[in-house]
């Protein structure tokens, strides 16, 4: 009898067991999708565009280096060109500048949007460069070619204008400038004597490529903080109170709708997608593909996460435009492996090359 009570207890202490570890499993399967619900509800919390979450202060103050990088071309032989020669050019740089963005007259919308401006600086970085912002660089005189291509259509007789201004305000086809003047800006002898002769019409004697981008904004944008829904976090819904731009010539290239803060991606990204972000330096959106590491929160530059050093292509906003590989994993080896690779294809390309490279320009010819 005993023998027989000690079975029957053995096979009851097997059955609990079994019925409590079916009941585990049970709870702790539908546990599962109430954790991601909470979860996902905490993490939206956390990164909504709110006053006084962790998500608001670095998007009011970039945190993160941003680094604009300028490779710039000498031409050797302006006056064979003139000549009719083709031109000789080496290519020098980068020179490195360090933005640093801070956003101001913030307005929290009704609407789940937000008001702001923008103030960009931009500080150049020396030991990030190739050498001083004070290197010289004989380039073609765009303001020069400019007033060639404007007045190409008119009067053959104001090509006086055009000798007057080689003549006697030393305007000439290739210019001679420095690093920061031809980036950031330099009086221009042309512009100074228009502007003194029609100071209306023309409002500035300064030439550059980037003038009135250093300490300046670039616009008042009204984004989607993500309060009434996640998915639009960082979608622009106006930009200087429209949600049209006025710069191009059809209405679909004007569209912003869709378009995407790139310092600021909503929840849900997959291992690579493709996203519409806007660049306000040439007045358009662009596509790009974001690669998401799928394991650890990272904010990389040159595919090298800033905050723990991780290297590889999967780093949270990490940009490429390479190959899109099968899987979603770090794979440092096979990029160690080609990049040993192409420095080596690139070591045999330089030993056949000259050291000056002849670009494929047409020839010049002074008018």
């Amino acid at each position: 009898m005993k023998s027989a009570e000690m079975e029957w207890c053995t096979v009851r202490k097997q059955y609990c067991g079994l019925g409590l570890g079916l009941l585990m499993l049970a709870v702790g399967v539908a546990l599962i999708p109430i954790v991601d619900y909470i979860i996902k509800r905490e993490v939206e919390k956390t990164v909504i565009l709110k006053e006084g979450n962790l998500m608001y202060n670095t998007w009011r103050d970039l945190p993160i280096p941003i680094y604009m990088q300028f490779y710039m071309f000498d031409c050797l032989n302006p006056e064979e060109v003139l000549n009719g020669a083709k031109p000789y050019v080496v290519e020098k740089g980068p020179y490195t500048y360090i933005e640093k963005r801070i956003k101001y007259d913030i307005i929290h919308n009704s609407n789940g949007t937000v008001t702001y401006k923008q103030n960009r600086t931009f500080h150049f970085v020396e030991k990030l460069s190739v050498g001083p912002e004070s290197d010289r660089f004989t380039t073609p005189n765009p303001v020069y070619w400019s007033l060639v291509s404007a007045l190409r259509y008119e009067n053959k007789d104001i090509n006086w204008l055009i000798n007057f201004l080689t003549t006697f305000k030393q305007e000439y086809v290739f210019m001679n400038r420095t690093v920061k003047e031809i980036l950031w800006g330099y009086q221009d002898p042309a512009l100074h004597f228009a502007k003194a002769y029609d100071p209306e019409w023309f409002y500035t004697d300064i030439a550059g490529y980037f003038i009135n981008k250093n300490a300046t904004n670039d616009g008042v944008y009204t984004i989607f903080t993500g309060e009434t829904d996640i998915t639009k976090l960082g979608h622009i819904d106006q930009y200087n109170g429209s949600r049209y731009l006025n710069f191009w010539t059809t209405k679909w290239a004007n569209m912003i709708n869709g378009t995407v803060i790139y310092t600021l991606f909503s929840l849900g990204l997959k291992c690579e997608c493709t996203i519409r972000t806007s660049y306000s330096k040439i007045a358009t959106f662009v596509s790009c593909v974001v690669t998401v590491h799928p394991n650890v929160l990272c904010f990389a530059f040159n595919q090298k996460c800033y905050r723990c050093h991780r290297i590889g292509h999967y780093s949270r906003m990490c940009f490429t435009q390479m190959k899109k590989p099968t899987k979603c994993v770090e794979k440092e080896a096979v990029l160690g492996r080609k990049k040993t690779r192409d420095m080596k294809r690139l070591g045999k390309y330089l030993e056949n090359k000259r050291t000056l490279r002849e670009l494929p320009f047409n020839s010049l010819r002074n008018n």
